[in-house]
């Protein structure tokens, strides 16, 4: 049986540091075919609008026209992201994206090879194992590829009314019968929505039903643990006053969504 080949393109302003990974990849791994190497946002940006097929995306921050971070606010990013830069300063605000691993510069063989194997578990522990839940999500996405999601919420604020695009939003919380908008700036609305209607009105490639009460944003999780008896732990910001747990039963398919 032939090894299944990994897609990679790098995105770096520094030609000899982009030139010196694919040659490393190359040596690590023989089934990596580097797809292409760009330099700047505008040129990541146009690439990944026209979605050719990739598995992997090695990034440094610091781009030729910007941060590497304004590619994210351009295009929907889903394929797994490693990033490789000189300094830790970006390490939590890039796991809050589609980060798997952080490499500082200059990128070692160890390192390296550590970031490539929890790819590649990750990408085959849950790939295979897909839940009859995420199934039906990609049913109705073939069944309705033209969908439209929501982009904004209206929302009352006394005697005013305002709209909140969904970017803003970290995550929702229900309690009883009223369900809460939290924004990223630590703002807080009751909204005219069932948490069912808000699950299938948004992209399920950015939110997830965390459990009973929450739906989060990905880009609002800081940091995911075990817990107790097989759950995880969400650590999300803003931080909610209650412990935000993935339930036993929803960690698999949870894991599969953040993998996207």
């Amino acid at each position: 049986m032939l090894a299944q080949l990994m897609r990679v393109i790098i995105i770096d302003q520094d030609d000899r540091q982009a030139a010196a990974l694919s040659r490393l990849l190359s040596v690590i791994d023989k089934t990596t075919e580097v797809v292409t190497i760009i330099s700047s946002v505008q040129d990541a940006v146009r690439w990944l609008i026209n979605k050719p097929a990739c598995d992997l995306i090695f990034m440094d921050v610091e781009l030729s026209d910007g941060s590497s971070f304004d590619i994210f606010k351009e295009v929907s990013v889903i394929t797994p992201v490693i990033f490789t830069t000189a300094t830790a300063d970006y390490a939590l605000k890039s796991f809050k994206l589609n980060c798997i691993d952080y490499l500082m510069k200059p990128i070692g063989k160890n390192g390296l090879i550590a970031a490539l194997y929890k790819f590649k578990s990750l990408r085959e522990q849950f790939t295979p194992q897909q839940s009859a839940t995420e199934k039906e999500l990609v049913s109705k996405s073939l069944a309705q590829p033209n969908k439209a999601y929501k982009h904004r919420f209206v929302v009352t604020l006394g005697d005013k009314i305002k709209y909140i695009p969904s970017t803003d939003i970290a995550w929702f919380k229900a309690e009883g019968n009223i369900v809460y908008l939290h924004t990223f700036d630590r703002h807080k609305f009751i909204i005219d929505h069932s948490l069912e209607e808000i699950v299938d009105s948004l992209d399920h490639y950015q939110f997830f039903r965390i459990n009973r009460t929450f739906l989060c944003q990905v880009t609002a999780i800081v940091e995911i643990r075990k817990y107790f008896n097989s759950r995880l732990k969400i650590y999300l910001s803003p931080e909610p006053d209650d412990e935000v747990l993935v339930s036993r039963n929803r960690v698999q398919e949870f894991l599969t969504w953040l993998g996207r």
